[in-house]
């Protein structure tokens, strides 16, 4: 599903050029799950954020999902690669505070299809992540580990077939993070491919394959 070959990434800064991904290698199969660890500053973001099209790698990088060639894409291509291919949940949940939760979910594919059906499918996620009675609650309203799921719902809006986590639990006590990571496992089981990022030691022994950066 994704083949990654040959990934640098650098910044041009005034003290010189910093590089802070080099010949990065690895294929990712349908349905599997990658772990990424690595300490604080290793490059896991910019990795995350290079494989779903936010930033461009290096010239001579190779990152090709199914067919899509992602390092030479158009914006366009890119903008449509992650509406229709890709969830991506992030460690600070990224919702937007003057919407509820049925809304937030929603966002993401609002501009594109039918409101009706999408709101019906907003309700059907998020009873799925256990947050019937949260629907109409915002932001501000809810706990830490509630915030994750409804950014794990928005995340699932569109079906993905690989879902991108870029340190979920990093803001959760233990209790939130174990359902959150159960959750994604379930998801896993039902043929969604995950790639986590995590310095959570106690989740790099999950899926088929972990890459650790340095």
């Amino acid at each position: 599903m994704l083949n990654v070959g040959r990934l640098n990434k650098s910044y041009l800064t005034v003290s010189g050029e910093i590089s802070v991904l080099k010949n990065i290698n690895f294929k990712l199969d349908e349905g599997e799950w990658l772990t990424i660890i690595g300490r604080s500053g290793s490059g896991k973001t910019t990795l995350l954020q290079c494989l779903a099209g936010l930033i461009p790698a290096d010239q001579d990088s190779h990152i090709q999902f199914e067919d899509k060639l992602i390092h030479e894409a158009k914006e366009k291509d890119l903008q449509s690669y992650r509406r229709n291919d890709l969830g991506f949940i992030y460690q600070d949940y990224k919702l937007f505070d003057q919407f509820n939760c049925e809304l937030n979910v929603m966002l993401p594919l609002l501009p594109f299809e039918d409101k009706v059906k999408l709101k019906d499918k907003a309700h059907h996620l998020l009873q799925k992540v256990n947050l019937t009675e949260r629907i109409e609650h915002y932001p501000s309203q809810l706990s830490g580990g509630e915030k994750q799921r409804v950014a794990i719902a928005r995340a699932l809006i569109n079906d993905p077939k690989l879902l991108i986590c870029d340190e979920p639990t990093g803001n959760l006590d233990q209790h939130s993070r174990d359902e959150v990571i159960q959750l994604l496992k379930e998801l896993n089981r039902t043929g969604t491919s995950i790639i986590l990022v995590t310095h959570d030691q106690d989740l790099m022994d999950i899926g088929q394959q972990t890459l650790e950066l340095h």
